[in-house]
């Protein structure tokens, strides 16, 4: 019935019912996609929250078995996210785009440096976007960034002094709503000492940082940890590489003063030297290329363009259509414990990968290993294949 009255309403629009082959029995793997002739595109999920109730019920009640209250878990987490979180960090989000003229250029150009750095697969976009509203809403002596490039070297000059191991970081993106943007917002104190204490209790339980590297906190959100944890923010080894390349970024933009002689793609040429290997795709078949910094536009214009330019072939509408970020999503998915791989989710033609460093140092063997394993001298050394 939905699907009917879309198309109804709007003429020559597209309607696809879609699901989520991964998702689990307790998450909402079920959602419309729509497609407008004007060529924006959505997907539409029905809320109720009686969802929330079923799952916690499921995660208290004490006959629960392990794998059940796993799942519940997972699919909670999900549902949070999707309806409650993040509708309300776009929502304050948004507040900061109509305060401040310089933020949204400032947070493209962002998301495409940690793109280009082969960092997006490990930094969701709330987690950038916040990082940058912390720049234009912080209350320091300097005045805000009024365009892109600016905003852009004061979230490289910040991204390369923060030491994210010993400060949390406070964004007061709900306060500023209807609030004149001449005024500068502070913190409530009382909320920063909620946000400390729970940043030394985070530490004082993970001392190692495994759930994760950074603590940002917001005035709906004390904890710091939900854009954080679970994949949507840093583990400390990405944390690190992500301090070191923005220092580089601000060493060459502060050595270069004139703007006239500031070389900007070598602030997204992303080096390949210290990878352990290099997957190399074929531009030709990826439907992103044309966003690629580096893009070779005879990819489309020339004879080795893709196919489909050459015949006229239209195909349908896929919606979020990108077989190389799944191909990515794929390989960590099956191979996350034994590497780790990088890629630029913005046309990129390579798949960088990091073996683990655990792997490689020999081990005592014994029965039942799961994988291969190969004599070392007198000992045994055995490997993931």
């Amino acid at each position: 019935m939905i699907a009917q009255n879309i198309l109804a309403a709007n003429d020559g629009s597209k309607v696809y019912i879609a699901l989520d082959h991964l998702a689990s029995p307790t998450e909402d793997g079920a959602s419309l996609e729509v497609a407008l002739p004007s060529g924006f595109a959505f997907r539409l999920r029905i809320y109720h929250d009686r969802e929330r109730k079923l799952l916690e019920d499921v995660i208290n009640d004490k006959a629960s078995l392990p794998f059940q209250k796993a799942e519940a878990e997972k699919g909670l987490t999900v549902h949070l996210q999707r309806f409650l979180h993040a509708p309300a960090h776009h929502s304050s989000i948004s507040n900061v785009h109509f305060r401040h003229v310089g933020f949204s250029p400032t947070v493209r150009l962002i998301k495409r440096w940690f793109s280009s750095h082969l960092l997006a697969p490990f930094i969701s976009t709330e987690l950038i976007e916040l990082v940058c509203a912390h720049v234009f809403l912080t209350s320091d002596s300097q005045s805000k960034p009024n365009t892109g490039p600016a905003g852009f070297a004061r979230t490289m000059a910040f991204l390369s002094e923060w030491d994210w191991k010993c400060e949390p970081l406070i964004v007061p993106v709900h306060s500023i709503a209807g609030v004149d943007p001449t005024i500068t917002l502070h913190f409530p104190s009382e909320k920063v000492e909620a946000v400390n204490s729970a940043f030394k209790e985070r530490r004082a339980v993970d001392p190692g940082m495994s759930a994760g590297a950074w603590h940002i906190a917001t005035e709906e959100e004390l904890t710091g940890v939900f854009w954080c944890m679970e994949g949507r923010g840093p583990t400390p080894m990405i944390a690190d590489r992500v301090k070191t390349l923005a220092k580089a970024s601000w060493t060459h933009i502060a050595k270069e003063a004139e703007p006239n002689d500031l070389g900007v793609k070598a602030l997204f040429n992303h080096p390949l030297t210290d990878y352990d290997f290099i997957i190399h795709l074929d531009p030709n078949v990826l439907p992103r290329y044309s966003q690629n910094a580096f893009a070779d536009e005879s990819v489309w214009t020339g004879k080795m363009r893709p196919i489909n330019l050459q015949t006229g072939v239209t195909e349908e509408v896929m919606l979020d259509y990108d077989p190389a970020r799944d191909f990515v999503d794929d390989l960590q998915r099956a191979y996350g414990d034994t590497m780790l791989f990088f890629y630029d989710r913005m046309g990129g033609t390579v798949i960088a990968g990091l073996w683990n460093p655990l792997l490689r140092q020999p081990k005592p063997f014994r029965a039942l290993l799961g994988y291969s394993s190969c004599a070392d001298g007198q000992k045994v050394q055995y490997e993931n294949v």
